[in-house]
């Protein structure tokens, strides 16, 4: 029940700054709240959004300043936000289990998410598009992902895909298309 400024206190003037660990699951905040948040704490390497409905797609390839563009790429000053180095993204963990408005994931080489190891998308039933490129991805969970249609890895360390799809009552079985590009 928090509002979209309630999260303003752990990120103003710097509060956080060692923060490693956030869960802001089945929470009503928008898109833009969390954003804010995540400019300032760099330094996540767990990060739960479970349940969230304001969350939209994860396009790290986009050239729009969306959610993740943040995570360990801007430092936060008050000002404005200054690119940091691309090395400091210090994600390994990214939960987002039944999200229902997350329709696409791409996350390209450029994005350098070294550090991103496992990730959890499962239950996010309007999931149609996964496209990553993650060097150090060890774990991808997209079961119960029942309306994904294209799946492109580039994922040479992936050593457990979770792809079970039971029976969804909207649209039955349609894991239509599946494209593995494992490098």
């Amino acid at each position: 029940y928090l509002t979209d400024s309630s999260l303003e206190p752990l990120y103003k003037e710097g509060a956080l700054p060692a923060l490693e660990e956030l869960d802001l699951s089945y929470g009503t905040l928008c898109q833009t709240a969390i954003d804010d948040l995540l400019a300032c704490c760099t330094h996540l390497t767990h990060l739960s959004l479970n349940g969230c409905v304001n969350m939209h797609d994860l396009d790290w390839g986009s050239t729009s300043v969306q959610l993740f563009d943040y995570l360990g790429v801007y430092s936060c000053s008050e000002n404005a936000q200054e690119p940091a180095e691309t090395s400091n993204r210090l994600l390994q963990n990214l939960n987002c289990v039944g999200c229902p408005n997350i329709r696409k994931v791409l996350i390209p080489p450029a994005a350098c998410f070294y550090h991103l190891s496992t990730l959890n998308l499962s239950l996010s039933v309007n999931l149609k598009e996964v496209d990553l490129a993650c060097s150090n991805l060890v774990l991808l969970n997209l079961s119960n992902c029942c309306s994904l249609e294209v799946l492109k890895l580039d994922c040479p360390r992936l050593a457990s895909l979770f792809l079970q799809v039971y029976f969804c009552p909207i649209t039955g079985i349609c894991l239509y298309c599946i494209c593995l590009g494992f490098s």
